[in-house]
């Protein structure tokens, strides 16, 4: 009889354990549930993507984000982990996808920096969606946005490498730069292109608007008659625009 009732309880702990393991329910609300005049939401202690309704009459009942997303504290609700402070409860749900693009049903995700720094995928509901960021710019999975090369921590998309172009200042200090923290570099091909060099040689493109070209002499957009250099190249793609619009 003992031997029986061994077996039953055992059953029902590993059970238990394995319920616990799938829900999260090891963790606590971070808060107490109070009956209040609508149902609210309170975050878990260690599993990030985990949160807790609180119903009118103070009842409790969990809640998983769906795949991909995790509970803001903040906004009280679901969002991306790249706009969420995980800090502490770092513990999430297994992943759902079979996707071979999406590690997760929902998020943005990098492509391999050995085929792009600029492209993601975009992955909603396990479906992905290819994306490119605009020239010049690089996907951070951290900020879960197109940035500046300069500004992200990605070392393998490096500004240098993926704008192709090295710094004259790179490696070296100066004592002043020209325009406060950086220096102006032009384009070698494009007229209206400049790069901005920053005191510690990293480079990030900038661009002149439709009508202006860079003037390396004087550091900004000018006039392409004041450049002479440029004049004769910009006048024939200012032609081609104009052609191909009308």
């Amino acid at each position: 009889m003992k031997k029986s009732i061994y077996a039953v309880g055992g059953t029902f702990l590993y059970a238990l354990l394995i319920s616990s393991f799938i829900t999260g329910a090891f963790g606590d609300p971070t808060e107490e549930c109070q009956s209040r005049n609508q149902t609210y939401k309170i975050s878990d202690s260690e599993q990030c993507d985990k949160y807790h309704e609180c119903g009118k009459s103070g009842k409790l009942n969990e809640r998983l984000c769906d795949d991909g997303f995790v509970f803001s504290e903040e906004i009280r609700g679901c969002d991306y982990p790249h706009n969420v402070n995980c800090t502490g409860r770092e513990i999430l749900q297994e992943p759902q996808s079979i996707h071979p693009h999406c590690p997760r049903m929902n998020g943005f995700y990098a492509f391999p920096p050995v085929d792009s720094c600029q492209k993601f995928y975009h992955c909603l509901e396990g479906k992905a969606y290819e994306k490119t960021c605009p020239e010049g710019v690089i996907f951070d999975p951290s900020k879960g946005a197109c940035i500046h090369p300069d500004l992200s921590h990605r070392v393998d998309c490096r500004p240098d490498t993926v704008l192709n172009f090295t710094c004259p200042n790179y490696g070296k200090k100066f004592a002043r730069l020209k325009f406060g923290d950086h220096e102006r570099v032009a384009h070698p091909t494009n007229c209206r292109k400049y790069f901005i060099c920053f005191a510690d040689g990293r480079p990030r493109i900038a661009g002149c608007s439709l009508g202006k070209v860079f003037n390396p002499k004087h550091g900004v957009c000018d006039q392409p008659k004041k450049v002479p250099q440029w004049y004769a190249n910009y006048m024939v793609f200012d032609k081609a625009i104009t052609h191909s619009v009308a």
